[in-house]
């Protein structure tokens, strides 16, 4: 991202490849979605993978390999776009 200077909105693709599940530890991807600079992350076939996920970001967000700060400019981003392009935009 700063790298190449875009501002935009990343989204990641889905993080239960099986690219990523044989490379890294399932619990470790998000935080590494997140640190690479994804504003959304993806998971499209396993139900309880949000939770699981929630859970590996508050445990990255504990041990300090996440900044909080980080994860609001995401959300500012994501929370501008919705108010840029659609009528009815719920921010939260």
């Amino acid at each position: 991202r700063q790298e190449l200077r875009y501002q935009g909105i990343i989204i990641s693709d889905d993080l239960d490849m099986k690219a990523l599940a044989d490379r890294y530890d399932p619990e470790r991807i998000p935080t590494l979605a997140l640190q690479a600079g994804c504003d959304m992350i993806l998971y499209c076939n396993d139900f309880d993978r949000p939770e699981i996920t929630l859970d590996s970001i508050h445990k990255s967000l504990a041990e300090g390999q996440l900044q909080t700060s980080a994860l609001q400019q995401s959300l500012d981003r994501v929370t501008n776009l919705k108010k840029e392009y659609l009528q009815n935009p719920d921010p939260e």
